[in-house]
This record gives C-alpha cells, sequence and structure tokens, in this order.
C-alpha cells in the first residue's frame, strides 16, 4: 500500500475522532481512541497528520486531566504558528480552535478572543464544519462575556457575538439540528447583555441547556449553567444563581473529574462562597 494512501486512511480516523467530540460523544472513549490512534501515527511515521492530532487533542487532554502539569497559559498564550505557510492549515487551525476552547472553558476570556483572532486568518482557507462550529460557539460566547464585562469595547463585542449568533441560527436551520442547543446558548448569552429581565434569559438559558442535555453534550450544558449563574450573580438574583452554578457544578462532575476538581478549587470558591453556599 503507498504511503499516500496510510496517511489518507489516517486522517478520516482523525476526522471521525474528531467529530465524535465535536457532536458531543462522552470524553473518555473519545480518548481512548485518541491514544490508540496515536500510538499508530507514531508508529507508522504519519507525519503529515500527527501535527494536526496533536493539536485536536490538546483540549480533551486538559478536560480529562491527562497532562501532568497545570495548564501553562503562558505557553498557550505564545502560540504563534508561521503565518506565512498557508499549505497545511489544519495543525494552525486546531492549534487556535483547541486554546480558545480551553481559554473560555477555564474563564480566560482575554486569551479566548486572542485565540480566536488569530483563528479567524485561517478561515478563509479552511471550510471544516466542526471548525466552522466550534468557532462561532465558542468566539460568540467569548465576545458576549466580555460584553457583559462592560467597558469602551462593550458594544463592538455585543456586535460580533450578534453576528455571530445569527450565524450560528442559520446553520441549526439549514444544517441540521445538532448545532441547534448552541445557538440557544448564544442567542440566551447575547439576551443577558442588553436586558434586565431575568425571567425571560433563565427561560432562554433552560432552553440550550436542556436541548444540550438532549443531545449529550453535557460539557456545553455545563458551561452554560456556568456562564447563566454569573450573570444572575451580577444581577442579584442569587436565588437563580445558586440554582444554575449548582447545576453547573454537578454537570462538570459529569463531563470530568478533572473539570469538576478546578471548578470546586476555583470556581466554588470565588463565586459559591459569596453566595455563602455551605457544602
Amino acid at each position: 500500500m503507498e504511503s499516500g494512501n496510510v496517511e489518507i486512511g489516517f486522517l478520516n480516523w482523525v476526522i471521525a475522532n474528531n467529530f465524535a467530540y465535536t457532536t458531543g460523544y462522552p470524553l473518555e472513549p473519545v480518548e481512548k481512541t485518541g491514544r490508540e490512534i496515536l500510538q499508530q501515527l507514531q508508529l507508522y511515521s504519519a507525519d503529515s497528520v500527527l501535527p494536526i492530532f496533536l493539536q485536536i487533542r490538546l483540549p480533551i487532554r486538559y478536560f480529562l486531566g491527562n497532562e501532568e502539569n497545570e495548564i501553562d497559559w503562558e505557553e498557550l498564550t505564545n502560540f504563534n504558528p508561521d503565518n506565512n505557510d498557508k499549505s497545511d492549515t489544519y495543525p494552525s487551525s486546531f492549534g487556535f480552535l483547541g486554546r480558545l476552547e480551553l481559554a473560555l472553558f477555564f474563564g480566560e476570556l482575554e486569551l479566548a478572543e486572542k485565540m480566536s483572532n488569530g483563528l479567524q486568518q485561517y478561515l478563509v482557507h479552511e471550510a471544516s464544519y466542526a471548525i466552522m462550529v466550534k468557532n462561532m460557539f465558542y468566539s460568540g460566547l467569548t465576545f458576549s462575556g466580555l460584553a457583559r464585562k462592560g467597558g469602551a469595547k462593550a458594544g463592538r463585542y455585543r456586535s460580533k457575538a450578534a453576528s455571530l449568533s445569527r450565524d450560528m441560527d442559520k446553520i441549526s436551520r439549514t444544517k441540521g439540528l445538532n448545532p441547534l442547543h448552541k445557538a440557544l446558548i448564544m442567542k440566551a448569552d447575547l439576551l443577558a447583555c442588553h436586558t434586565s429581565d431575568t425571567v425571560k434569559v433563565s427561560r432562554v438559558y433552560d432552553e440550550g441547556i436542556g436541548a444540550a442535555m438532549k443531545l449529550g453534550y453535557v460539557q456545553d450544558a455545563a458551561l452554560a449553567s456556568e456562564i447563566a449563574g454569573e450573570f444572575f450573580l451580577s444581577m442579584f438574583d442569587h436565588a437563580r444563581a445558586r440554582q444554575y452554578i449548582c447545576q453547573a457544578r454537578d454537570l462538570y462532575q459529569e463531563v470530568s473529574l478533572c473539570l469538576y476538581l478546578w471548578w470546586c478549587n476555583d470556581y466554588e470558591r470565588r463565586v459559591l462562597l459569596q453566595l455563602e453556599i455551605v457544602q
């Protein structure tokens, strides 16, 4: 068999593994298959596929606690691929996307913005459904989160979030219902940027979280619950904030032990204690 055919076969395997992750398949079996893929890529010296897969696996490994050390935010921040080499955009695209995902989940919105901006230059050359949908979702939530912080750029961030929300809504209507929960969560988070109607915002968040759970996107439901809790805390609606924050805690525990422990050690200290929740 020619080496080219071998690498195409490996690439299809990698794409299938990433698609499983993108469409909400549980992290443990995705990572287990990922370890098998990695062994085979190294065994057969599939050098054109290996750099892509290493970038794809980055967030999953951190989410599951499979990295030996804590997240090296300085290393992630300094990610700087060769901007002049457009011959193979996949490693760079997935590199920026994975760092965007990690930064958003761990609350580093400024880093998430930087990674989102870095990713955009590759999207002209990249038509992958997985990258397109995840970019819209993570970038949209990053910009709406930054908009809620206020400041001189709040209007600009809100406009970016609104544009991405419209794009995601169009995809959910024209390319199947798999990303519907993402569209609903983005809609809720955008609504939270410019209304004080907590009942209405809560209803839309619940629609998105419910849709995510129905399709098996537990990590997205956990993230949306956390973001919702932060919004209601900022609105001094402590009852709803407590509800969503506790829901996020339970969902993170379901996703992975690593995410749950980080959440308890950091987020619970910062937010739950503000609500005087006694464990």
